[in-house]
């Protein structure tokens, strides 16, 4: 159904003068963007019924950057994508929220080996992303920046008594540093099949 939208769409942009060759990446990337809301549409209805819409604001605002430079797992069906996304982010903001006022002492060791994990990870081309070898260098650093940067946010956020915000921060880095493990996991796997 995402692809047929996506193909009247881009039958329009072809009919109103774009080159009609191009066809494919318009689909595409009309998909890309439409799958994209759909979830987030999810997402944020969620978010809303359960009055979590700063605190998931604030886990996209770290979460998005993060794994875009990244990589890692990424489900072969949209369906797929959408499932673990809505699931991981939810899931993230009540752990985030739990840890928080239950076990904050958590918080701390977690964000460290979620960073950690992503430090020696990232990024981790998947099947929808492949990384040329001149690529990883460029993504690993700007990975890294991104790390420190909401490392400094997150500091910021516990000095001025804000650690609330932080935690969903913290969850975010986490969904990512399991999203590496899984997304290195299938390409050794893939890696082993083809040997």
């Amino acid at each position: 159904m995402l692809k047929k939208i996506s193909e009247k769409i881009a039958d329009i942009i072809i009919d109103n003068g774009h080159n009609k060759e191009d066809r494919e990446i318009y689909v595409y990337g009309i998909q890309i963007i439409l799958s994209t809301m759909f979830t987030l549409s999810i997402v944020y209805i969620i978010a809303f019924a359960t009055k979590h819409v700063l605190q998931m604001s604030c886990y996209f605002a770290c979460f998005i950057p993060f794994r875009r430079c990244a990589g890692g797992y990424h489900a072969k069906k949209f369906w797929g994508c959408c499932i673990v996304t809505v699931f991981s982010s939810v899931a993230g903001i009540f752990l985030g929220e739990y840890l928080y006022y239950s076990k904050s002492e958590l918080l701390a060791p977690c964000f460290l080996i979620s960073l950690l994990v992503i430090w020696i990870y990232a990024p981790v081309s998947n099947q929808n992303r492949q990384l040329k070898v001149f690529e990883i260098p460029k993504y690993k650093k700007l990975t890294k920046q991104i790390g420190i940067f909401y490392s400094l946010i997150i500091v910021l956020l516990y000095s001025f008594n804000l650690g609330y915000w932080s935690s969903f921060m913290v969850m975010a880095i986490m969904v990512t540093a399991a999203a590496l493990i899984v997304g290195n996991m299938e390409r050794r796997k893939m890696n082993e099949k083809s040997n």
